[in-house]
């Protein structure tokens, strides 16, 4: 079986950086499960299902079997959209592969990459397929250790032995010269935090950081956390900007006081202490697409859009007054 081992060479070989070769049509899931038969040498494969949560790429649940009654399931992230330039697209598959690699290496509750073909001629499109792990997000707390569970395992992947020298250096999310959007009224605090966050944000010394850490993106089963996933942007920089992100994030579905509670849960597991200012890295970048925060719904987050916009002005107001969770 072919598998295609999840390292940065082995991610190289398959970037076909050639652009035209990858503008074939998408054909379907009936060319998609015969690639995977043929790459896994699987005796069967089968979509199933079809998951939400990705605005760059169609995401199914594939079953696949194996001789001697062996199966697994799977997900396969097909970018057959237009959101992304094919090239993007092809990094996006390569990017994702290769840390997908490095977390499993390191014994990180993250999916196995098990074979992917970023140039798009397999297929049609760049595509990736990865184990898939047990349990769902949940964005409120409905679990007893809710938001200890997201600091233990933020501490986990922070803690992780990962070679981060050859890896991509985490730069801000926030859109450049963004105008202040209607919605944000408080002229004065927009003015102030955008001069703050231009000023720059001093982090940690970095490490390996996840990049997108947040609740959507850490899977629960039966209580307890089971896995994360979508480590495109895994990187190397600050732990702040995972903290940042998964405190907003939490405030949005669960209020401002499930962020302090977890940023104290972060310090008691040793990720040192945290600077409120930091979250503005997050909330700027956020009021450029408040809208896109309710997609969340679809898996139980349970937000309206005036209740983010509010959320994200009143956690700006916060950073900028130098509140810490105590």
């Amino acid at each position: 079986m072919d598998t295609h081992p999840s390292s940065p060479s082995a991610c190289d070989e398959r970037l076909i950086v050639d652009v035209q070769q990858t503008e074939a049509v998408w054909l379907g899931t009936d060319d998609l499960v015969s690639w995977i038969r043929r790459e896994l040498g699987a005796s069967e494969a089968a979509v199933v299902g079809r998951l939400e949560g990705s605005s760059s790429a169609t995401v199914y649940e594939v079953r696949i079997g194996f001789p001697r009654g062996v199966g697994q399931l799977a997900v396969a992230k097909v970018f057959n959209r237009d959101v992304l330039s094919t090239s993007d697209a092809m990094h996006h598959v390569a990017d994702e592969a290769d840390r997908l690699g490095r977390a499993t290496t390191a014994a990180l509750p993250a999916p196995e990459a098990l074979t992917w073909d970023a140039s798009g001629t397999s297929v049609g499109v760049p595509v990736i397929v990865m184990s898939r792990l047990a349990g769902a997000p949940l964005p409120r707390p409905t679990v007893p250790g809710w938001v200890e569970g997201f600091a233990s395992t933020l501490a986990r992947i922070a803690n992780a032995d990962v070679d981060v020298r050859d890896l991509p250096v985490a730069t801000s999310w926030r859109e450049p010269n963004l105008s202040r959007p209607d919605w944000f009224t408080d002229d004065a605090l927009w003015v102030d935090a955008t001069t703050r966050a231009d000023a720059g944000l001093t982090g940690s010394t970095d490490g390996f950081i996840h990049r997108d850490f947040h609740p959507l993106n850490v899977l629960w089963d039966h209580g307890s956390v089971s896995g994360v996933v979508d480590w495109l942007h895994a990187c190397r920089g600050p732990i702040e900007l995972d903290i940042a992100a998964c405190r907003v994030n939490l405030a949005l579905t669960a209020g401002v006081d499930a962020a302090d509670e977890f940023t104290r849960a972060c310090q008691r597991g040793g990720l040192g202490d945290y600077d409120q200012v930091h979250d503005l890295e997050k909330t700027l970048s956020l009021a450029a697409y408040s809208e896109v925060l309710l997609t969340g719904n679809g898996v139980g987050a349970d937000v309206t859009l005036d209740g983010v916009r509010q959320v994200i002005i009143e956690m700006t107001r916060d950073a900028l007054r130098g509140k810490r969770a105590r």
